[in-house]
């Protein structure tokens, strides 16, 4: 057959394979077997097979062989670069590796006595496989009829299959990290139990499908919180409390209870345990979260006085009606627990529900606070790594309650989001913020503040108006403020937000991406907004310098902030080994417990004053 023609046939056959449904539909290894068994038949020959480096490039496994004679797939050979340095040479350098007599062949000639002559292989016609990391593998075209001229159309199809191949790869490769990304949103990231949206679902799921469990065993759910949690946080700092929460969530998990008992971490010190099918006892279960929480103290012994939790339940049966407020119902009668004292445990009376309604204590008590000044600013420190000097500060909402002390916003704000008050509380805090700049020298020094704003808040179309009336009243550059949002806002690309960013940005206005690492933004958008620096979230920084994983995401975001021009802010740091990595790995900025705790105005100035 004319070349021309061959090629023109090859590559339609090619064509034609790829557009059937059992290849765009099958897996990637199915597809696999289908390009080379094709392959093997168009051109005529003996073997093909697809092989893939490991990490180090310095083996290459076969991954999925087809032999013509046998019309069978095999797999698992390895060749090592020790035994055929030619061989990996030619294939990291070249394109394709042509060799007509193999075992003459300067590429190839190393595989004669141990490869080529026992399974009487001849002729060769290997191309790199590529992926989105560089070369992945290599298609292997082998033939057993004697010394073969293979022909430029030959090369080109060959070429083309092992492009295929690379789309299939990448194709599987796009699907998982799908499947991450999918498994993430319902995946609490600190315990990786399923997050409040996730236990939501599956509480419908379970009513929605009755027939799957016993008709007459009631289902039960238990919402676990950790009792004084706030006084952990203060005494251990972040670190030994996110341990004490993975420790927990672990055991929560691993209770013997029944095979479909799921845990989930609803926030904060927040747990949650579905029970689908109670076949013990209620109290039985109680006891034993309990004893969790004995156990893990006895490990704790003098870091705190104790560590309990309070309980709060509810018991339904199939046909149950009110699915959509079960969370609540259970959250209302840990409530209760709470109230009871330390360590108590309460089962949810409908009673309760009404009564919640009408009294919404807390709720009260947080207005009453927004009016009358109980919510104000802590600042903490930001040190520049190079000079060791307070560069910048943060500003953080803290409640004074007058009764209760100072109050985390982990208490506060979850509560608030409820209330649909944050843009106002947003806009009490800038106020706060640039009033306190503006009567103190000490803070008009610093580089930057630093104040976070909420979802609510950046699509409030009132933000930018607001801002610029307190730069104008306060006479404050606007380059001297840097509003921080957490990293998912940026993916939103509406219209309203990249607006927002623009009008902002005009002021003089920057941004800095709070708990980056941790969400999915985009990095093109990044370049396209006054964003000055990136924060670095503490998850990554628990384990400096010693847990490899962390070290090297935390790595990856300060190259991708050198990357980027974008300065790096790395937060929660607690121990000196921590900031020496941070140090050597050239983060711009250090913020956390090692330093100095977020502090109240007055006690800021002096700490400024003495530093």
């Amino acid at each position: 057959m004319d070349p021309i023609a061959n090629l023109q046939s090859h590559h339609s056959a090619l064509i034609d394979t790829c557009g059937k449904s059992e290849f765009t539909d099958g897996t990637t290894l199915t597809k696999i077997h289908m390009l080379l068994k094709l392959t093997c038949q168009l051109l005529d020959t003996a073997r093909v097979s697809s092989w893939r480096y490991n990490s180090k490039k310095t083996k290459i496994i076969c991954h999925c062989l087809y032999e013509s004679e046998t019309d069978q797939f095999s797999s698992g050979m390895a060749l090592s670069i020790d035994d055929f340095p030619s061989y990996f040479e030619a294939m990291a350098s070249n394109r394709v590796v042509v060799a007509d007599n193999a075992r003459e062949h300067p590429a190839t000639h190393e595989f004669t006595e141990t490869y080529l002559k026992p399974l009487g292989i001849n002729s060769m016609l290997d191309t790199p496989i590529y992926s989105s990391n560089g070369k992945h593998g290599v298609l292997c075209v082998e033939d057993t009829k004697g010394e073969r001229k293979w022909g430029i159309e030959e090369i080109s199809f060959v070429i083309a299959i092992a492009d295929k191949i690379s789309l299939a790869l990448e194709h599987d490769a796009w699907l998982n990290a799908s499947e991450r990304v999918q498994l993430a949103q319902r995946t609490d990231a600190l315990t990786g139990l399923e997050n409040r949206g996730a236990l939501q679902e599956r509480l419908e799921a379970s009513f929605c499908n009755p027939e799957q469990y016993s008709s007459h065993i009631s289902k039960a759910l238990l919402v676990i919180g950790i009792d004084r949690f706030s006084s952990i946080n203060d005494e251990l700092g972040y670190r030994r409390a996110n341990d004490i929460l993975r420790v927990i969530a672990q055991k929560l998990s691993d209770l013997p209870i029944t095979e479909q008992t799921f845990a989930a971490r609803l926030s904060g010190d927040l747990f949650a345990l579905w029970v689908p099918e109670l076949t013990n006892d209620l109290n039985s279960i109680i006891d034993q979260i309990r004893n969790i929480f004995k156990a893990e103290s006895s490990h704790l012994k003098g870091e705190i006085a104790e560590l309990s939790a309070s309980i709060g339940a509810i018991e339904v049966t199939n046909n149950f009606d009110d699915v959509d407020n079960l969370v609540r119902k259970a959250e209302i009668a840990l409530t209760k627990a709470k109230e009871r004292g330390i360590g108590s445990y309460a089962l949810f009376d409908e009673a309760w529900l009404s009564d919640y309604k009408q009294k919404k204590g807390t709720e009260s008590e947080l207005l009453t606070a927004l009016q009358d000044g109980q919510l104000l600013p802590f600042y903490q420190p930001i040190i520049n790594s190079r000079t060791g000097k307070v560069s910048g500060l943060e500003a953080l909402i803290r409640w004074n309650h007058p009764t209760r002390g100072i109050l985390s916003p982990y208490f506060f704000l979850p509560l608030a989001m409820d209330m649909r008050i944050m843009p106002q509380i947003g806009e009490l805090m800038l106020s706060k913020v640039f009033k306190d700049i503006a009567e103190n020298n000490e803070l008009r020094s610093m580089s930057w503040v630093s104040v976070n704003i909420s979802s609510e808040q950046l699509y409030s179309n009132t933000l930018v108006n607001n801002v610029s009336t307190l730069l104008t009243e306060n006479d404050i550059p606007g380059e001297m403020i840097e509003l921080e949002i957490v990293e998912e806002l940026i993916s939103h690309d509406t219209k309203l937000v990249s607006e927002q960013f623009k009008s902002l940005g005009e002021l003089g206005i920057r941004f800095s991406i709070d708990d980056f690492g941790t969400g999915y933004s985009s990095l093109a958008r990044l370049k396209h907004l006054p964003v000055s620096k990136l924060k670095i979230d503490r998850s990554f920084v628990d384990g400096l310098p010693d847990d490899e994983s962390d070290s090297c995401i935390a790595s990856s975001i300060v190259g991708m902030a050198k990357g980027l021009n974008l300065a790096l802010v790395a937060e929660g740091v607690e121990t000196p080994e921590q900031a020496q990595w941070l140090k050597q790995h050239e983060c711009d900025f250090i913020q956390g417990y090692l330093y100095a705790k977020p502090m109240p105005l007055q006690e800021l100035l002096s700490f400024l004053k003495q530093n």
